[in-house]
């Protein structure tokens, strides 16, 4: 095989085959892999082929062009609320994803949790339906922050899956989410200060009592 733009040698794959000897009248199958590039338009291509065979001690070598069709595909683009939460919070993300490429079916959209990323998602995946050319919908996570995660912004991977034909399509993006300095919440802390506020508040009552006295 002898892959040309759009096409590229799949590195997995051997793309020379041994057919075997063949009689008149005989065939043999045999399979090739390749890979598309992703920015190839739709349209017809040649796929090219180089045989070469003997017949009676004669060595013959042939170009041999295949037609591989290139079907359109769904193209996503997302667009996530603006999210700045800081460590120890829940919070709700609304994500808006548009098909701008060829309708796709049972669109979802997932997220690839990361083991050294401080969010908890309550929900991995959010069901988001058809969505034809130019037609949108809305993914909602729900997720919630470490108490000790560390302030600054973290780029979290999902994918959106959808169904065409028989095959499942994926195409990968990203979300960003902000983790903030916030107020303490150590509870102690908390109550701490409480209680230096209730014993001003007393002393100030048992003041006003003495002055009222005199």
């Amino acid at each position: 095989m002898n892959p040309q733009n759009p096409f590229k040698n799949a590195k997995s794959y051997k793309q020379s085959k041994s057919i075997g000897i063949l009689s008149t009248g005989s065939k043999s199958d045999t399979n090739f892999y390749i890979n598309v590039d992703e920015n190839a338009s739709p349209g017809k291509y040649n796929l090219n082929f180089i045989s070469e065979y003997s017949v009676n001690n004669e060595e013959i070598k042939e170009d041999i062009n295949i037609p591989v069709i290139i079907d359109e595909k769904p193209v996503f683009k997302i667009l996530a609320d603006e999210v700045k939460i800081s460590a120890g919070e829940k919070r709700s993300m609304k994500i808006k994803v548009t098909n701008i490429g060829e309708k796709c079916g049972a669109v979802k959209l997932f997220v690839l949790e990361k083991s050294d990323q401080p969010f908890d998602f309550e929900d991995k995946t959010d069901y988001i339906g058809d969505l034809d050319r130019n037609d949108e919908g809305e993914a909602i996570l729900k997720f919630s922050v470490d108490a000790d995660a560390k302030a600054k912004s973290y780029s979290i991977p999902v994918e959106i899956r959808c169904v065409k034909g028989d095959k499942v399509i994926v195409d990968s993006e990203k979300i960003i989410v902000e983790v903030i300095e916030g107020e303490s919440s150590n509870p102690l802390l908390n109550y701490g200060l409480i209680a230096i506020i209730l014993l001003l508040v007393a002393g100030s009552l048992y003041f006003f009592k003495l002055r009222n006295k005199k």
